[in-house]
């Protein structure tokens, strides 16, 4: 094995595990679907999109800025589609196929909306 722990998501949660990972002197290799760290706060604005300035961004940009100082192998721009025995995780992107296997993993695939429909479930301060 190559790494010592896999981080599953590049949000707050994942680039932070990864960085508290590689600060104590592991070796990491971090995952995530889009093309940099940051989440879905802080997702990557269109070309040509200009964001006004706040402290969300600002916090996801100097997320970003520590990761790059660090020795963290980031592997963005792969979608997981297998975790199998000893963490052993396969992914696909735009260059082809990857995989990566460690004794520890991390799963930090942030928060998906779900929608469960009931009556009144659209009333105020439901």
């Amino acid at each position: 094995m190559t790494h010592d722990v896999i981080v599953l998501g590049a949000g707050p949660a994942g680039v932070n595990a990864a960085l508290a990972a590689a600060e104590a002197g592991l070796k990491v290799v971090l995952f995530d679907q889009q093309a940099q760290a940051g989440g879905q706060v802080w997702r990557a604005p269109l070309p040509g999109l200009h964001m006004p300035p706040s402290p969300e961004l600002a916090s996801g940009d100097a997320l970003r800025a520590r990761l790059g100082g660090t020795a963290v192998e980031c592997r963005f721009g792969r979608t997981i589609w297998s975790v199998g025995g000893h963490f052993r995780v396969d992914a696909v992107g735009s260059a082809g196929n990857d995989s990566a296997q460690a004794p520890r993993l991390v799963a930090a695939t942030g928060a998906h909306e779900r929608i469960v429909p009931f009556p009144g479930w659209t009333l105020p301060g439901v």
